[in-house]
């Protein structure tokens, strides 16, 4: 049997952009305050785009890459002008239709911003979506067509997105591919041939700023270190939360206060609650840290 797709037209009415106070409108530049490039007034549009839903099992959670993907389109308006945004879907199902607009000092225009939001339970595939810009006064249209290709993929580490036994190179590049490698408080520190740090962590992240350290023996990844930013011995109970979910179900204590060294074990990988020195570029310091490394 044949199963016919219908065609998703969703159409917006921008109405009539106005400024209240008198501006003189200029010459605008092709780039926007957000970086954004423009020709004939409508953004630039990529060929193609790839929207994964990535699933990643570990031996201690599960987590995933992103939980949406928004496909926009920006549209410049002079003072006074109004436009239409419509857009064709040819069969693939939107979640969320959003609007919204902002007055652009610098360009002396508005900027008026149409996207289409995806979720993994939207329809999977490469589909064309077609974006149709008409502006009022004018009457002039411009479509601007672009491929995107909803995916779902499942993806297996031992711990966040590194196993243990990676080398040096294959632990920074999953890392950075989160962290973004433009991140400045997330810059990866390799402060010896062993140990390299990061100001980002899975677990330990209600206490700030979090900080991992990775540990390599023989060029290989064998231990990870999820520091707590503090320097005392001991932490509270408002950690034990966290270490019941990474499997400790008998949490050693004395009154309120968690004891430290415990260790402890889940799926495999060793876990241990205890306090050490550090030491990093800007200096040493003592912290409580949770270890992990593959029994």
């Amino acid at each position: 049997m044949k199963h016919l797709l219908p065609i998703l037209l969703i159409g917006l009415s921008i109405a009539s952009c106005k400024k209240e106070d008198n501006e003189i409108n200029t010459t605008p530049n092709i780039i926007d305050s957000e970086g954004i490039s423009y020709i004939d007034n409508v953004s630039i549009v990529e060929p193609e785009y790839q929207f994964p839903f990535e699933t990643y099992y570990t031996k201690l959670d599960t987590s995933v890459n992103v939980r949406s993907y928004t496909l926009p389109i920006h549209v410049l308006v002079t003072e006074g002008d109004s436009a239409q945004v419509t857009w064709n879907t040819n069969g693939l199902t939107p979640i969320i239709f959003s609007y919204s607009k902002k007055w652009e000092a610098t360009l002396q225009k508005w900027k008026v911003t149409s996207a289409l939001m995806f979720e993994p339970s939207s329809t999977l595939g490469m589909r064309k979506i077609d974006r149709t810009v008409r502006f009022v006064k004018s009457g002039q249209s411009i479509t601007k067509s672009t491929n995107i290709n909803l995916t779902k993929a499942i993806k297996t580490f031992d711990f966040g997105r590194v196993n243990f036994g990676m080398s040096k190179d294959e632990v920074k590049t999953n890392i950075m591919a989160i962290v973004g490698n433009d991140n400045a408080l997330a810059f990866w520190e390799e402060f010896s041939p062993t140990h390299c740090f990061i100001n980002s962590a899975y677990f330990i992240t209600q206490f700030r700023p979090p900080v991992s350290c990775y540990e390599f023996i023989d060029k290989k990844l064998n231990r990870i270190y999820e520091i707590f930013a503090m320097d005392n011995y001991r932490i509270d109970y408002l950690s034990s939360d966290l270490l019941k979910k990474l499997g400790n179900n008998n949490i050693l204590r004395e009154g309120n206060i968690i004891k430290v060294p415990q260790s402890w074990e889940k799926n495999g990988i060793k876990m241990v609650l205890d306090q050490k020195e550090f030491q990093r570029k800007s200096g040493k310091f003592v912290s409580l840290y949770i270890s992990f490394e593959k029994k």
